[in-house]
């Protein structure tokens, strides 16, 4: 039989301070990366959150804008176009829906679409305003500006 000799113990305290130091960045860069990336995110949903609110604005304005043109006179659709530095030329619609019976009243609905380069999909703005009954219009008596005669 042959002898067999254990082998001495071999401490490399280096190896295993090495060891520990590689685990701790690569945890350290894991974490900075994540972090990275939830300040990508939240950059982009602060973004679009500004973005919807103008799509909003413009919807509201667009239909505070219709309301007054209607009423003035009736129309169906009216599209408004504006153009804004960062979109380019945006066209708002508008249309009138008219009342589902007497007793309701007509609305006026409001569609904004904004798809800028930097949003991987569009942005809508809504807004709807409601019509109050027409007041029906009576012939009014002719008025003299001249005096009469008894």
């Amino acid at each position: 039989m042959i002898p067999q000799h254990a082998a001495p113990p071999c401490h490399h305290p280096q190896g295993a301070v090495l060891v520990i130091v590689l685990l701790t960045l690569t945890v350290i860069l894991g974490l900075m990366g994540s972090l990275s990336q939830l300040s990508v995110i939240q950059h982009k949903q602060s973004r679009r959150f500004e973005i919807q609110a103008q799509a909003d604005w413009l919807a509201e304005s667009a239909a505070d804008r219709a309301v007054d043109r209607f009423a003035k006179s009736e129309f169906s659709t009216d599209t408004w176009t504006v153009t804004l530095a960062e979109f380019g030329t945006i066209q708002v619609v508008t249309r009138a829906i008219p009342p589902d019976s007497h007793q309701s009243s007509g609305r006026l609905e409001s569609h904004v679409r904004l798809a800028p380069d930097f949003v991987s999909t569009p942005v809508h703005g809504h807004a709807t305003r409601h019509l109050g009954p027409k007041a029906p219009t009576t012939p009014q008596p002719p008025q003299s500006h001249g005096k009469t005669s008894p």
